[in-house]
């Protein structure tokens, strides 16, 4: 069932010659790599991308009811690591939903924001790369 989200995402993409994520648009792809991230008590995952990927994504397996404020333990993206002088908002964020999946560009930066809750925010994370032809 993941496969079949992650093929309707890649259907929605138009391919772009000039642009750094669409011009690897190919509809066949391959898991390189998955793993899973367990977080409570003012857990977070700091702002990264992954180079090696192509599309990244997260499953929710389970979220707190801490979530259901704004803002806590959900995931953020554009939020560059640039150090203190280059400090910047995150463009959009997402609210965590268990059972649902975010998907996005594995260029682009992302982390969560941290939530204080003895209950775990669970993820398994992954990305994808296409099958060159």
């Amino acid at each position: 069932q993941l496969k079949q989200v992650i093929a309707a995402y890649i259907s929605h993409l138009s391919f772009d010659n000039s642009h750094p994520f669409t011009r690897r648009l190919r509809q066949d792809f391959l898991f390189s790599g998955a793993w899973s991230v367990r977080l409570n008590n003012s857990g977070y995952h700091r702002n990264h991308y992954h180079s090696e990927g192509w599309i990244s994504g997260s499953y929710y397996v389970s979220v707190p009811k801490a979530v259901q404020r704004s803002g806590n333990g959900w995931i953020k993206f554009g939020q560059a690591e640039l150090g203190r002088l280059f400090s910047m908002d995150p463009d959009y964020c997402i609210k965590p939903e268990a059972g649902s999946v975010a998907l996005f560009p594995s260029m682009m930066w992302h982390g969560t924001e941290p939530f204080d809750d003895q209950e775990y925010r669970v993820t398994v994370a992954f990305d994808v790369v296409p099958v060159e032809e």
